[in-house]
C-alpha cells in the first residue's frame, strides 16, 4: 500500500502572501473586506481563505455574543461569585438555572447595598448628634 500524496490547496508563495498582507484585528467589517481581497486575489473562496488564515493561527474570530449583545458568562463563574459573597461552599448550587444563580447573585449584591447605605446613615446621625 502506497502512502497518499497529501494535495496542496495553497502553495508556499499564496501561504507568504497571506501573512504578509492580512492584519488580525477585532474589527468585522475590516477582517471581511481583508479575506474578500484576498480571495479574489488568490482565487479562493472567502471561507477556504478563512480556514487557511485559522490553521497559520492568523485570523481572530468574531466574539460571541449571548442574544441581549452581552459576553456570556458561565453558570460556574457565577457560583463562584456567589459562594465569595456568601463566604461559604455551597454544594449543588451549579445546577440550579443560570437565570436562578442571576437572581441569588442580584439579591446579594441588593443587600450589601442596603447594607452599606444603612451604614452610611447610621454614621451620618452620628456625627450630626456628636
Amino acid at each position: 500500500m502506497t502512502a497518499a500524496t497529501k494535495n496542496a490547496n495553497y502553495t508556499p508563495a499564496m501561504e507568504a502572501r497571506l501573512a504578509e498582507v492580512y492584519v488580525p484585528t477585532d474589527a468585522q467589517e475590516a477582517r471581511t473586506s481583508q479575506v474578500k481581497a484576498l480571495s479574489v486575489e488568490l482565487d479562493r473562496t472567502s471561507r477556504s481563505i478563512i480556514a487557511k488564515l485559522t490553521t497559520m493561527k492568523l485570523y481572530v474570530p468574531k466574539a460571541y455574543r449571548t442574544k441581549t449583545g452581552a459576553k456570556p458568562v458561565r453558570k460556574e463563574a457565577i457560583v463562584r461569585a456567589i459562594e465569595a459573597q456568601v463566604g461559604a461552599e455551597l454544594d449543588g448550587l451549579e445546577k440550579a438555572t443560570k437565570n436562578t444563580l442571576i437572581k441569588i447573585f442580584n439579591a446579594f449584591a441588593v443587600v450589601e447595598v442596603e447594607t452599606f447605605e444603612s451604614e452610611v446613615d447610621e454614621e451620618a446621625a452620628t456625627e450630626v448628634t456628636s
